[in-house]
């Protein structure tokens, strides 16, 4: 079951794991950084990650670290961290695709001057 909430970036599994790849750790590691057990580490991977977008987003993670007895302060930085690593990759994403987009117009113009 959490192997498949891995694949859910709802899911607190799917941010451990973008965590573990991000830092090459492993999953004992986080349990360490959230002073967790890994019984507790992995109730927390079933839980949903409340939108850090929302205004009620501390208060719903304290409630969530406090259900699963981990240390709220490290489970807001492992959050945020997730969150700003995808963000930076999607950029990078953007930014390349701009970049493939203004190459095949700059072929496609040099294609139509060769053609005059």
């Amino acid at each position: 079951m959490i192997d498949k909430l891995k694949q859910r970036a709802d899911y607190f599994a799917w941010y451990f794991f973008q965590f573990e790849q991000s830092e090459k750790v492993q999953s004992a590691d986080v349990a360490k950084l959230l002073e967790a057990t890994s019984d507790q580490l992995e109730i927390l991977s079933m839980c949903k990650v409340p939108d850090s977008r929302q205004s009620d987003f501390q208060q719903r993670l304290r409630g969530i670290a406090d259900f699963a007895h981990v240390n709220i302060f490290q489970l807001a930085m492992l959050v945020r961290k997730v969150e700003a690593s995808v963000a930076l990759q999607e950029d990078k994403s953007m930014e390349t695709a701009a970049l493939i987009a203004a190459r095949e117009m700059d072929n496609s113009a040099r294609q139509l001057d060769n053609k005059k």
